[in-house]
C-alpha cells in the first residue's frame, strides 16, 4: 500500500530540511542560546496548557490561537534578524503544526532539528 504525503506536509518537509542544512554550521553560542530558548517554549506550553497532550486537546481555533503569538515572535525575529529566537520559534511552530496534523515523518524531522540543537546543554542551576 503507497502513502502520499500532502501538499502541506511537502512543504513543511522541504523547508526544514532547509533548515537543518542551516543548523550544522552556526557557532556553539547560538545553538546554546537556541537550545535555552527552545526549553522557554517548551515551560511555557507545559504550564500554559499542560504540554502536548492539552494542545492536542484543543479544538483547531484554539490551537491556533496558541501558536499566534509564538508565529509573531517568530516573524519579529526574522525581521530583526535574531537567528537564535527565529530558530527557536520556527521549530516550535513546526512541531506543534506537525503533531497537531498527525505529520509523523515531519515530527521526526522537527526531532531531528531539535536534537542538533539540544546536544549543546544550558545550565540553568
Amino acid at each position: 500500500m503507497l502513502f502520499f504525503k500532502p501538499e502541506r506536509q511537502l512543504a513543511l518537509e522541504l523547508d526544514l530540511e532547509g533548515l537543518s542544512l542551516r543548523l550544522k554550521p552556526l557557532s556553539t553560542t547560538i545553538k546554546l542560546m537556541t537550545s535555552h530558548r527552545l526549553r522557554k517554549y517548551q515551560r511555557a506550553l507545559e504550564n500554559d496548557i499542560g504540554g502536548l497532550p492539552g494542545f492536542m486537546a484543543l479544538s483547531v481555533e484554539g490551537k491556533v490561537n496558541y501558536m499566534i503569538p509564538i508565529i509573531s515572535q517568530m516573524n519579529e525575529a526574522r525581521d530583526q534578524q535574531n537567528e537564535v529566537d527565529f530558530i527557536a520559534a520556527y521549530l516550535t511552530v513546526m512541531l506543534l503544526e506537525s503533531i497537531s496534523c498527525g505529520y509523523h515523518s515531519t515530527m521526526n524531522l522537527v526531532f531531528s532539528g531539535m536534537e542538533k540543537i539540544a546536544a549543546f546543554r544550558w545550565d540553568e542551576s
